[in-house]
């Protein structure tokens, strides 16, 4: 009788294991076969970085040199019809002058800066680049801008500024300009009206007149 209670034991532990064997294996197979989910995790600081990057203009190159983006800014703005200065009885304005508005920004103005030249005689706005920028001991600053490399007309503009006046060289494979302004009003002539020949960032040529070579020789009186 016992030896028949042992035997029973061991078929019912026999069979207790495999049922154990094949719980485990089921449950393996039964997480493998669950579906798996990927998830993406948005970075916002790449996101807020391509932004940023995206909304800004692309770098600015000067003879060779890049320059982080700069804000576009403006030489000068044409005057509505209303904000016209009112001349003084008599006076005249040079042929095809035209009267502008300068820029209170010429100081936030950098190396590589963009500027729009607008010619209001012909209605066109030239694209340059801030090349260099030269201050004096009198308090006077100088800008030197050339061409963007995608100008074909445009050539140079030399602007130079103090706390009350400015005063603008342009030059254009069509014309030249010449800005005088004291204030904030300016008056933009044509070079040709001004009769301009010679591009004024070129040095002076030719001989100087002695003043004393027509002089003629006068002897000392001796009575």
């Amino acid at each position: 009788m016992a030896q028949k209670s042992t035997r029973l034991i061991s078929v019912y532990g026999s069979i207790l294991g495999v049922g154990c064997i094949a719980l485990v294996v089921g449950l393996v197979f039964w997480v493998d076969s669950e579906p798996t989910t990927v998830r993406f995790v948005e970075d916002k600081t790449d996101h807020e970085a391509h932004s940023i990057a995206s909304s800004n203009p692309p770098a600015r190159t000067v003879d060779g040199t890049q320059f982080p983006p700069r804000r576009v800014q403006q030489a000068w703005f044409q005057l509505g019809d209303d904000e016209q200065p009112t001349l003084a009885p008599g006076k005249k304005l040079p042929e095809g002058a035209i009267h502008v508005r300068v820029s209170d920004l010429y100081k936030e103005w950098l190396l590589g800066t963009p500027v729009e030249v607008h010619i209001p005689q012909n209605d066109e706005t030239y694209d340059a680049l801030v090349e260099r920028i030269t201050p004096d001991s009198f308090g006077n600053t100088t800008i030197h801008a050339v061409p963007n490399p995608s100008e074909e007309v445009f050539e140079r503009l030399i602007l130079t500024y103090d706390s009350k006046s400015t005063l603008a060289y342009v030059s254009t494979t069509v014309g030249s300009y010449e800005l005088t302004a004291s204030g904030d009003i300016g008056l933009l002539v044509p070079g040709s009206s001004l009769g301009v020949t010679k591009d004024p960032t070129l040095p002076d040529v030719g001989t100087s007149k002695r003043w004393y070579e027509d002089a003629e020789y006068v002897p000392q009186r001796t009575d």
